[in-house]
């Protein structure tokens, strides 16, 4: 009887102990906030840096701002590191209104995004899209759709893991502007070839754009449809076999025909996608609703804002294999995979750590998300120059159990003192 006892209460122990524990893990942040680094201000003392992507090893990559006001760099920062590395650009490198951004990285470490190409100042050829290689920073330039005057505009949003780049490029035909056509550029070449879209207008314009991959050939992004000769907005849509047939994703009927505005802006390797639309009620923009698709692309569910929201906006920009997205509405937000009501980002975070994030703007396989929000350190009062700062979250791990042995030495000391 004395030992069912003693055995009872080393159980209750460790259920007591157990339970402190659990009330440890919950109090502490689901996620360490790290600011990633920046090139300094700009002669007018300001800072941009837009974090767009991280891929499966944490590898993140965006833009950062350098001496002049508008000259942006394309920038990687290393797995778990904040300080950026600057990758190569096209054209004439000092000159003021040069711009370039890393949109996208692959599994393997290959970037892709876009350069303005400037080759002297003050002749401006458009922005090209481009590629940079694995543990490499020398750029690409990839092809386009025909030059206007010498002139072009292309953009690389997606690249999967065999290092096939999408996005879209301006179609020029004899010197004429057709609009800009959805594009794919095989992997370790230039040449862009031109996707399916959904109609083209009479006078041989339409427009489409890819902006998310995965590695089966199924892609997403938006397209113009046309009633008649009108357009009736830009719809979200859905290739399948690498570009080659195009679906329009359903949008819940919250838009009206003419004025509908969507974006599937990501897609994970399981076919699910995500985005958003611009709503309508009459004339009357409504604001915006994120939506996730399901892998067949033929049901659209609504992603809500957190229950004590004070609006209704939503927007998804990246998701992962999980099914987790992530985005922004009243903050940065997150949609667990099989949720459908987002949690905000700053309550999962140390609420002392001088954070208010804004919008998340990548996710991975392991659940690092990047993206910008006012970062103030030093409390109430008047914001540093670099308000709006890049953030990297790191999934904290829950705390490991007390090993069972410590507990039952406990137990065993304590049955020794009463035998």
């Amino acid at each position: 009887m004395h030992n069912s006892i003693r055995r009872r209460g080393c159980a209750v122990a460790l259920g007591l102990w157990a339970t402190c524990s659990a009330g440890s893990a919950l109090a502490q942040p689901a996620y360490k906030v790290t600011r990633l680094g920046d090139l300094g201000p700009d002669i007018n003392g300001q800072i941009t840096v837009v974090p767009y992507a991280v891929n499966a090893s944490g590898l993140a990559g965006g833009i950062a701002s350098f001496q002049y006001p508008g000259h942006e760099l394309p920038v990687l920062w290393p797995a778990g590191g904040t300080a950026p590395v600057v990758l190569d650009y096209l054209g004439a490198k000092d000159y003021i209104a040069s711009g370039a951004s890393v949109n996208a990285i692959n599994a393997g470490g290959a970037a892709v995004g876009y350069s303005s190409l400037f080759p002297t100042a003050g002749l401006n050829l458009g922005e090209r899209a481009v590629r940079w290689a694995a543990g490499g920073t020398a750029v690409v330039q990839l092809g386009d759709l025909g030059l206007r005057n010498g002139a072009t505009y292309s953009v690389a949003n997606a690249i999967d893991s065999a290092g096939n780049a999408f996005g879209h490029a301006t179609k020029n035909v004899n010197g004429v502007d057709l609009g800009t056509r959805a594009v794919r550029w095989d992997a370790g070449q230039t040449a862009a070839t031109e996707l399916t879209t959904l109609n083209i207008s009479p006078s041989g314009v339409a427009q489409s754009n890819v902006r998310g991959a995965n590695d089966s050939g199924q892609l997403v992004g938006e397209a113009t449809t046309f009633l008649n000769g009108v357009q009736q907005g830009r719809r979200p849509v859905r290739w399948t076999s690498g570009g080659s047939t195009i679906t329009e994703l359903p949008t819940l009927g919250v838009n009206n025909p003419g004025q509908d505005l969507g974006f599937a802006t990501s897609i994970n390797q399981n076919g699910t996608s995500a985005g958003y639309l611009f709503t309508y009620v009459g004339n009357n923009f409504m604001g915006y609703r994120a939506l996730k698709w399901s892998a067949d692309g033929t049901q659209a569910t609504e992603l809500l804002p957190p229950a004590d929201a004070t609006g209704d906006f939503t927007r998804a920009y990246a998701m992962n294999r999980a099914g987790d997205v992530v985005g922004d509405g009243w903050g940065a937000l997150i949609w667990r995979a099989g949720d459908t009501t987002g949690v905000n980002l700053n309550t999962l975070i140390d609420p002392n750590s001088g954070w208010q994030l804004g919008t998340a703007l990548g996710i991975n396989d392991d659940g690092v998300i990047v993206g910008i929000g006012n970062y103030d350190p030093d409390g109430p009062g008047p914001l540093p120059a670099q308000s709006y700062s890049p953030f990297r979250l790191d999934p904290v791990p829950e705390p490991a159990l007390l090993p069972a042995v410590i507990v039952m030495s406990l137990c065993l000391t304590r049955r020794r003192r009463r035998l």
